[in-house]
């Protein structure tokens, strides 16, 4: 190529490039024609790039590199193809608004209708239990827990009975006489017939029952057959027999009561002590006639039986039950090593002139008993001697 060609073709590349958009790729300018004609800017001249060229003696194709640095300097320079959002005017965006809302409202009040109709037929399925008509109902045998024994002795009772059945599990109290459930059938006449029936609590008694007490013998020869209770319909059913249904808090009660029957109970150690046996109880320690003459007493017996009792221990609290006939009196200790000390000295020795007996409380007994008849009316005549108005009236009194 000459020198008035090459100069021809850069003025012509000039040319070119002046009117195409230009580039800097890749630390290059890269311009292009519009008629689907690249160029580049190399060694101060634009050049045409080709797909395929001669390169350290070799034919190479040229294909741009498409990676992550390319497309992101591509879409600074270009931007990216975006979805085109048809504009709308301002009443009619108003109009969807409007119509998009009452399709949500229309949504909402179905679905709470359709949770009205649910709660609806819940309730009536409730009310038809409620309103099952009165009659006899089916019994589930799997949880039957009673069993019928026959061959009893004739002259057996209610206590020889639950010892005998009581081997097999714990039987069931009812929970209104809280006496167990248990029923000796007897003839007209008040007799025993010699059969039975027994409830227990737990479903394997019964099968305990079965295996242990069938074929036994007793004593007196009688052998016992006993057998799984079946319960039939017998005649119409009468509703004024029934008996009354327990509320939802005697239910709760009675079946915590009887969970209680089958909690852990650890085993007490051996030198365990109950708590009533920090409590001593003296005895003949006053007379009710004494406290009926002279009511200041009540004050002085409290305060002797503390000093008393003080001599082996601090005493929390002493008590004079003034209306016992046994003239008791009561006292409580911090611990038991107390009370051993006062009921070892004190038991059978002197107090005001008496021979006092001190012993433990059982921890049930009730020293607390209320005035009779008979006090009250020996206090209230020595009341009317204290006032000098014995042969006075109530009305004369008042009259004075």
């Amino acid at each position: 190529m000459s020198e008035g060609e090459s100069s021809t073709n850069s003025a012509s590349n000039t040319t070119t490039t002046s009117t195409a958009e230009q580039r800097f790729l890749d630390n290059r300018w890269v311009a292009w024609n519009r008629k689907d004609t690249f160029m580049e800017y190399v060694d101060n001249e634009w050049k045409y790039i080709t797909d395929e060229k001669i390169k350290s003696s070799l034919r190479v194709r040229w294909d741009p590199i498409v990676n992550e640095e390319f497309l992101a300097m591509y879409k600074m320079n270009y931007g990216t193809e975006e979805e085109v959002e048809e504009k709308v005017s301002q009443s009619e965006a108003i109009k969807m608004y409007m119509e998009e809302k009452e399709h949500i409202e229309e949504k909402h009040n179905d679905k709470i209708n359709d949770n009205k109709v649910i709660i609806n037929d819940d309730k009536q399925k409730k009310n038809k239990n409620s309103k099952r008509p009165a009659g006899w109902i089916d019994f589930d045998e799997e949880k039957n827990t009673t069993v019928y024994v026959q061959g009893l002795p004739l002259d057996i009772n209610e206590e020889r009975f639950i010892e005998i059945f009581s081997k097999c599990g714990v039987i069931q109290n009812d929970p209104r006489t809280n006496l167990p459930k248990i029923k000796l059938y007897k003839n007209d006449d008040g007799s025993l017939k010699g059969d039975g029936t027994c409830r227990y609590i737990k479903r394997e008694s019964v099968f305990l029952a079965l295996q242990i007490l069938d074929g036994m013998k007793l004593e007196d020869g009688c052998e016992l057959k006993v057998e799984e209770a079946k319960f039939k319909m017998k005649g119409e059913f009468d509703p004024k027999k029934k008996k009354r249904g327990l509320t939802v808090q005697e239910k709760k009660r009675f079946l915590n009561k009887q969970n209680k029957i089958f909690e852990f109970k650890p085993d007490l150690p051996v030198n365990y002590r109950p708590k009533s046996d920090c409590i001593v109880i003296i005895k003949n320690a006053f007379d009710i006639n004494e406290l009926i003459q002279d009511a200041s007493l009540l004050f002085d017996l409290k305060e002797m039986a503390n000093e008393l009792l003080n001599k082996y221990g601090p005493v929390k609290k002493v008590i004079v039950y003034e209306n016992h006939r046994e003239g008791v009196i009561s006292g409580k200790y911090n611990n038991t090593d107390e009370s051993d000390m006062a009921v070892k000295h004190l038991d059978g020795s002197f107090f005001r002139n008496r021979i006092i007996s001190v012993d433990y409380w059982d921890g049930r007994t009730k020293y607390n008993v209320e005035e009779d008849d008979e006090q009250n009316k020996a206090r209230m005549e020595h009341w009317k001697q204290f006032l000098g108005c014995e042969d006075d009236t109530d009305e004369e009194i008042k009259d004075q």
